[in-house]
């Protein structure tokens, strides 16, 4: 975690980012624009849509704030409605009075400070504030939101107030003096981020909005005599920590989110022979959350079957989740830029299923199939989940046996929900899921190496679905239940018990169908073209008893399982067409 924080504090350095610390992008939903008099000549929202809870994010004076609050200090640049127009008109109680009071005094003659200050001579209240708007569309409940909980800022000919050059310095200057008064109990010392001494750090400054980026709630952190200081961090280092770690989670190149906790933050640090400034390219990474097979495939071969190789560095990851007020790390990794591309890579080429699919599995997905669905919609990923899958992905770590046995539990659990409109996308995903696991092994179960793939549990698989078929078909696909959805956990895990009986049970539907129908689907449907043969059942039992005699396995362990499902899944996707040449054929004979 040490490397991680002391990259951190270089990239603060070597980008400057802690010249603008003053400023944040903060969420506005109203302006409010008066001429030069003080007088309102406008009110206007910031909504991109229909809704009011997606104003636009301007990059405005933010004060300096320690720790977890319940809402962002209120400063007189971008404060609450509330706070400019409070009840009884007691502007002087307004926790943003003081501070306007010292600008106005620090800055006398500002001709914005002088407007707004005769704009509130006239004590506006939510009642005149409706009047003076009543030849605009503005209705007196507008009027409450912009005098209540929303953020306002004002606007003096077309200029923000920290627009002003005299205001914007001397902010710069307040903000200093903020930070100054905030620290000056606190003890000196030195860290392992920062050159030389400066103030230790009892409280940390915020990311992800509203959580501190270290807070203790343990009281053996307090047994070395630490008193507040739980922590041996530089203030300066936790600011540029912060500041970067907060940059980066407004730029969709350094992160992306899976779910609504957990976030996962990377960026990477050119090798020094490079210089410091270089910046070497981590877009790769950020494919992990598209589901554009095409894109994927692009990016690495390159669509002009070139691609320009990626600077040298080393590459940093975390993985956040938020947990009440607390940013949880629950992972960090370091490895060479080019290791870890590779890496991103091979995982690809390990979750591709159908060779010519446009769509793909993302990493939110893989994670996200292991839960059950919640109200039809799939869950956050679990954080530990998602942990091992990127440790995977971008550092080639082996997935644990956990991740596999998440997989065959959700598998057996959802067979009987085939009809569900999610079914076919988290089969897929949860095959994906299986795959990798066997791949780290060198063991590739793909759509190519279907056929040819030899293995009792595999061909378990395979059995599986052709008979769910054939009882679909026997039934004209009206069935409310087939093999798989009754019997998937058993034949899964003790075929000896379940597939003799289906067996027998598919020469009786068998029976119910035409002639033609019949021995097409026992005999299978041959083109020449092995991507348009149909295998028939007859075929498969040839095979299982080649590859294990006339004797179904007793018992699958895990991996053998999972093979099981693979070979289900492609079996699956190829029976899906029977529907199609069965109705072909017969049209064909009929004529």
């Amino acid at each position: 975690m040490n490397d991680l924080i002391s990259s951190l504090v270089g990239i603060s350095r070597y980008r400057r980012l802690m010249s603008d610390t003053h400023l944040d992008w903060r969420a506005i939903h109203f302006v409010l624009d008066m001429d030069a008099e003080g007088r309102l000549v406008n009110v206007s929202d910031t909504f991109s849509g229909p809704k009011d809870t997606d104003p636009k994010r301007f990059t405005a004076p933010r004060e300096y704030s320690l720790g977890s609050t319940n809402e962002a200090p209120a400063n007189f640049f971008a404060a609450k409605g509330k706070h400019w127009f409070p009840v009884n008109d007691k502007f002087c109680e307004s926790p943003v009075w003081a501070e306007f009071e010292r600008a106005r005094q620090a800055n006398p003659k500002n001709p914005a400070l002088l407007a707004l200050r005769e704009f509130h001579k006239r004590t506006p209240s939510k009642e005149n504030i409706a009047d003076i708007l009543k030849k605009d569309p503005c209705t007196f409940s507008t009027a409450g939101k912009i005098t209540g909980e929303r953020y306002l800022a004002f606007r003096i000919l077309g200029r923000f107030l920290w627009q002003e050059p005299d205001l914007a310095k001397w902010w710069k200057g307040e903000y200093r003096r903020q930070r100054k008064e905030r620290a000056k109990d606190w003890e000196t010392g030195r860290d392992f981020f920062s050159v030389g001494k400066g103030k230790l750090a009892e409280s940390f400054p915020t990311i992800m909005g509203n959580v501190p980026l270290a807070s203790f709630d343990k009281a053996p952190f307090r047994s070395y005599g630490l008193g507040g200081r739980t922590t041996i961090m530089r203030l300066a280092s936790a600011e540029r920590t912060a500041t970067v770690l907060n940059r980066f989670l407004r730029d969709p190149d350094n992160h992306f989110w899976l779910g609504m906790e957990s976030v996962f933050v990377f960026w990477a640090e050119a090798e020094a022979t490079l210089g410091a400034t270089a910046k070497p390219k981590t877009d790769f990474v950020s494919l992990l959350s598209v589901d554009d097979a095409l894109a994927i495939r692009d990016y690495f071969a390159g669509v002009w079957g070139f691609r320009e190789p990626s600077l040298g560095g080393n590459f940093h990851a975390i993985l956040f989740s938020k947990n009440v007020n607390r940013a949880v790390v629950r992972s960090w990794l370091t490895d060479k830029l080019d290791a870890v591309e590779m890496s991103v890579q091979r995982f690809f080429k390990g979750i591709e299923l159908h060779e010519h699919t446009t769509k793909s599995v993302t990493l939110r997905g893989l994670a996200s199939c292991l839960l059950p669905l919640s109200e039809g919609r799939p869950q956050d990923p679990m954080p530990h989940h998602a942990a091992l899958l990127l440790e995977h992905a971008l550092f080639g770590r082996p997935l644990p046996a956990v991740i596999l046995y998440a997989v065959l539990q959700r598998q057996i659990a959802e067979m009987v929900k085939e009809s569900e409109k999610r079914f076919d996308e988290r089969l897929q995903q949860r095959t994906a899921c299986a795959k990798l696991f066997f791949i780290q092994g060198g063991i590739d179960m793909n759509e190519t190496a279907h056929l040819t793939t030899a293995h009792a549990a595999y061909y378990c698989g395979r059995l599986l679905a052709i008979l769910s078929a054939i009882h679909d078909h026997a039934h004209e696909y009206k069935s409310a239940s087939s093999p798989a959805g009754k019997y998937y956990a058993a034949t899964s895990k003790t075929p000896a018990l379940e597939f003799p009986r289906l067996l027998t049970l598919a020469r009786y539907h068998l029976g119910k169908m035409s002639q033609g129908d019949r021995e097409k689907m026992e005999f299978g449907v041959w083109h020449g073209d092995p991507e348009k043969e149909l295998t028939g059942l007859a075929e498969i039992v040839a095979k299982f008893n080649g590859q294990a005699g006339s004797n179904f396995p007793t018992l699958l362990e895990l991996e053998d399982q999972g093979r099981f499902a693979i070979g289900f899944y492609f079996e699956r996707q190829r029976c899906q067409r029977w529907k199609y040449v069965l109705t072909q054929r017969n049209a064909k004979d009929n004529k």
